[in-house]
């Protein structure tokens, strides 16, 4: 059902709980065939010419005579600047684009007409060619962030179009148009079909589903959008789906299975190197310690956080907020909705947009994750995989591709970091997490089954509690009936298979391939590490917020922090605030760090030897110490035994001086006496009286 961003799928304990002992029907078994998930290692492994053009058997190039395939598909001489190749590879056609060529405008004057097509690569320009060309198109696009995104970039560059979402224009501007472009969310593409029809040749028009790969995964919760497009698509004159994620063939919704697949075969593409970091204590944490680096410059560049859950973004900022990170820091681009409003409003924070004012850390979620441009030289990408929250793990892979590359002009442009709670389904075994796909699909049916038959008002109002949590059950307020949604497990299988998709972007800049493979089979390189949070960092935190720590806790704190700062007015503030939570630090950051060190951290032994160094007390306190030695009156001692023990005093308490017998005579009179000890002559002192008691 549709519902927010943060809508969690049935867990477990509800699935068991819907089913109950009841009888369900029996379930499809639609499972069966899925392949086993190749490892990264084997996908590290292949050869990379393994899915190229090159050495394919069943390539067959198109020739100009083949020209009913060509014009079906918009694939004709008319439409390619320049000579350009078609082939048809295990009956897909595959586009193979010109050397040097970066942008599908610049070598093509339309897309192809009624095909799946996948351009391979983010930010190669297809929706830039749908709006800049002739042919008149009706633009469809999953989110309204990215419509306002295009709407910017089209009053930039005096592109006439018309732009329609719930809050944007209305009906009676769709009928005065009189353009050729019109851009329109999935959820109102209804409205503009209907009046093309009523008002226009809509076979004078061209569909253009932008990033439609999200049909797939928005099938589970945006039902009605995704029934918007796949009701309405036939109805224009010719269409394309367009992504650079395509769906695997055996996941496809089924409106869409028949639909011939095209693809670009690019020349310059560059591998991405993509870190897994694991972060096996606290994902909160790990994701605060990492951006805080950022806000301190500690880490380069201004972060770029794609997580689906405004949820979670908030969790974040209250521990950002803790470190003195301020909502002026902070872009947050969501859904621009009441629920994510208050969400974020608890925080101090509003809802920005791609084309607000760039902060130090932005965050993003799935609104901004296909189509936007976002433009940040210094910009570094962050995606954050919550187990907590499951269809928000399982999203998070299928849509990588289009994370990557988002930011447009980055110099990191190749490079993401994936921050992953451990728990996430996708480090289950296949079989295992089918099995809890099966429970899923059984308790809609179950669910479906028992709303639709039952009477009792009070047993339909919890079912309904319950089926709003769940991708697998869609609710027709006309009828007011819940069925089984067959395409929500298809989205969730899709998506774990995509944890192993190859991932591509593309580069207009020679440099950036030297050295490098070239080769549209290039794989993903995965880097693999875990998050080491920084507890200190947190350990000052909560002492702000009044939990308390031991000194030696905090005296460990503190020297780590103070060894790390960049200069001497950081160290400085440092102590300071360690100083705020315990006094006793700023007196001990006197002996120095390899001192404090070297004293096991022991406040006793610091204020010992803090006793013994200060010259306002230094005095008594070292009578303090030569007093242990608890000399007796008319006692003789050796000179060597008791420079000896004097020593070891010394010694423990850190004290340089040489051992001197004189330095006992402020507490005993002594004369010098010699004796004979084993047979030698031994000098010593014999204590004639005590001067000065000193208490311990």
């Amino acid at each position: 059902m549709n519902t927010t961003e943060d809508r969690p799928q049935l867990t477990n304990e509800q699935i068991n709980a819907i089913l109950g002992g009841n009888s369900t029907t029996e379930v499809p078994t639609i499972l069966e065939g899925t392949d086993e998930v190749e490892s990264d290692t084997m996908m590290l492994t292949k050869k990379l010419s393994e899915n190229s053009l090159i050495g394919l058997t069943n390539k067959k190039m198109l020739t100009p005579t083949e020209s009913n395939t060509l014009i079906e598909y918009n694939l004709t001489e008319s439409n390619f600047k320049g000579e350009v190749k078609v082939a048809e590879v295990e009956s897909e056609l595959v586009i193979e684009v010109p050397e040097g060529n970066t942008y599908i405008g610049e070598f093509m004057t339309d897309l192809p007409d009624n095909v799946m097509f996948n351009k391979v690569t983010t930010g190669s320009g297809m929706t830039t060619l749908a709006l800049t060309n002739d042919v008149k198109y009706v633009i469809a696009v999953p989110y309204v962030n990215l419509l306002l995104n295009k709407e910017v970039w089209c009053t930039n560059n005096s592109i006439d179009a018309l732009f329609v979402h719930a809050k944007g224009h209305r009906e009676e501007d769709i009928y005065s148009y009189t353009g050729n472009k019109i851009m329109v969310t999935y959820d109102s593409l209804h409205k503009v079909t209907n009046i093309l029809k009523e008002n226009r040749d809509i076979s004078e028009w061209k569909l253009f589903i932008d990033e439609s790969h999200t049909l797939l995964q928005s099938a589970g919760y945006r039902y009605k959008a995704v029934t918007s497009v796949l009701n309405n698509f036939k109805e224009y004159g010719s269409y394309v789906f367009g992504t650079a994620t395509p769906v695997m063939d055996k996941y496809k919704l089924k409106e869409t299975q028949s639909i011939k697949k095209c693809r670009l075969q690019w020349s310059n593409l560059q591998v991405v190197h993509i870190s897994r970091k694991v972060c096996s204590n606290n994902l909160n944490r790990a994701v605060v310690s990492i951006l805080n680096d950022h806000h301190t410059n500690k880490t380069e560049g201004n972060a770029h956080v794609f997580v689906n859950s405004v949820n979670l973004i908030a969790q974040i900022y209250k521990g950002l907020k803790r470190l003195d990170v301020k909502t002026t820091d902070i872009r947050v681009v969501c859904s621009n909705n009441d629920y994510n409003t208050k969400t974020l409003a608890k925080e101090g924070l509003a809802i920005g947009t791609v084309d607000s004012t760039l902060r130090g850390i932005n965050f993003y979620t799935s609104t901004a994750f296909e189509g936007c441009d976002i433009s940040d030289a210094n910009g570094v990408s962050y995606v954050v995989v919550d187990a907590e929250r499951e269809h928000t793990a399982i999203d998070i892979y299928t849509t990588l591709p289009q994370i990557i590359g988002r930011i447009r002009d980055t110099r990191y442009k190749n490079q993401c970091t994936l921050l992953i709670d451990p728990s996430n389904k996708f480090f289950e075994p296949l079989e295992k997490f089918k099995e809890e796909i099966e429970l899923h699909i059984e308790a809609g049916v179950s669910l479906s089954k028992n709303y639709n038959e039952s009477n009792n008002r009070v047993l339909r109002k919890d079912l309904m509690k319950v089926a709003k949590y769940s991708n697998y059950v869609i609710y027709d307020a006309d009828t007011d009936t819940l069925k089984s949604n067959e395409n929500a497990h298809l989205s969730d299988m899709n998506s774990y298979e995509a944890r192993s998709n190859k991932l591509y972007i593309n580069t207009n800049n020679p440099k950036d391939l030297t050295d490098k493979e070239v080769n549209n089979s290039i794989t993903t390189q995965y880097t693999h590490s875990e998050v080491v949070i920084d507890r200190n960092l947190y350990l000052r935190a909560d002492a702000r917020e009044g939990k308390k720590f031991s000194t030696k806790e905090l005296l460990k704190a503190c020297c780590k922090d103070y060894l790390e700062a960049s200069n001497e007015v950081e160290a400085q503030k440092i102590l300071r605030e360690y100083t705020e939570d315990d006094a006793f630090i700023g007196e001990a950051m006197r002996l120095g760090v390899d001192r404090i060190k070297a004293l096991f951290y022991v406040k006793s032994k610091i204020q010992a030897e803090l006793n013994f160094t200060d010259p306002k007390t230094k005095d008594s306190r070292k009578l303090k110490l030569l007093n242990t030695l608890k000399l007796k009156v008319g006692q003789w001692y050796s000179g060597k035994v008791i420079k000896t023990k004097m020593k070891e005093i010394y010694d423990q308490q850190g004290i340089s001086n040489k051992p001197n017998i004189k330095h006992l005579e402020s507490i005993y009179e002594m004369k010098p006496s010699v004796k004979r000890v084993k047979g030698a002559h031994t000098r010593g002192v014999i204590v004639t009286a005590i001067k000065l008691k000193v208490n311990n």
